[in-house]
């Protein structure tokens, strides 16, 4: 029996986010303060039965919820959206760090990514041209174009369950989707808008022939994988990011990447 596999697997904390309603009803509850009233004694009995079933039906609200927030988790650590969305010819905006499973759910298609800049607002940019149909983020924000060019949970949920309505169970479409091994890591730096300027121009200089992307931070394409140093947006840190068709691979070049970041920190 296939078992499910994860193109983005650390997006799987996501998971923790399906305790969210039950937090929010316990800490948004009405607390209930007893008032003996004694000529109102007669209508206790059905009082009780009433606050019986509408206890009943909110926790079945909740466990609902919980329910859609866990399968959402799981639909945003992978590439199902995007298969679903395309056709031949069609391009689906993502951000730069998204994973080459992408890439691979989508040329049997005749489909292809176009990168962008990471941030759903970035995103929603590429959406307004004619050629793509689909948008998103490995962070779990998704965009049809056709119906809203914003993020839309509620949407993302429809669609989730659209999606296993005429696909079948989730577990069995995810396992139809090929998974490579990621490397993420962050290195600590004074000056990242200046350690970012050199290791472009080194980047520049040593891969005159390779797929290099300068539009966020730097991407490296190679035919069996890819690397990515990005400064972070809010923090005085390097992200690398690497993926590759193997571990070690993917190793490797995380390690050269790691490396021209230290050469040019100094």
């Amino acid at each position: 029996m296939p078992s499910a596999t994860f193109a983005n697997p650390l997006y799987l904390v996501g998971l923790a986010g399906a305790a969210l309603p039950l937090l929010i009803h316990l800490l948004t509850r009405d607390r209930v303060q007893r008032v003996v009233f004694p000529s109102l004694r007669f209508f206790v009995r059905t009082a009780r039965a009433s606050l019986v079933r509408r206890r009943f039906e909110e926790m079945l609200l909740i466990a609902l919820r919980c329910v859609v927030c866990a399968l959402l988790a799981v639909a945003f650590a992978n590439p199902l959206f995007a298969r679903d969305a395309v056709a031949a010819g069609d391009r689906v905006a993502a951000p730069v760090n998204t994973s080459m499973a992408v890439d691979a759910a989508l040329e049997p298609l005749g489909a292809s990514i176009a990168r962008t800049r990471v941030g759903d607002v970035f995103v929603a940019d590429r959406l307004a041209e004619p050629d793509a149909v689909f948008g998103g983020e490995p962070s779990g924000a998704w965009i049809w174009p056709g119906e809203t060019r914003c993020p839309d949970g509620p949407l993302a949920a429809c669609r989730l369950a659209d999606l296993v309505a005429r696909g079948g169970s989730l577990s069995d479409q995810l396992a139809e989707i090929e998974i490579f091994p990621l490397v993420r890591e962050s290195i600590a730096v004074d000056r990242k808008a200046t350690v970012m300027d050199r290791v472009s121009a080194r980047i520049e200089d040593d891969y005159p022939t390779t797929d290099v992307s300068t539009i966020d931070g730097v991407r490296v394409g190679f035919d069996d994988g890819w690397f990515l140093i990005r400064a972070s947006g809010t923090q005085p840190l390097i992200r690398i990011t690497a993926e590759a068709r193997d571990e070690d691979r993917a190793a490797a070049l995380a390690t050269e990447a790691r490396q021209l970041v230290e050469d040019e920190r100094t």
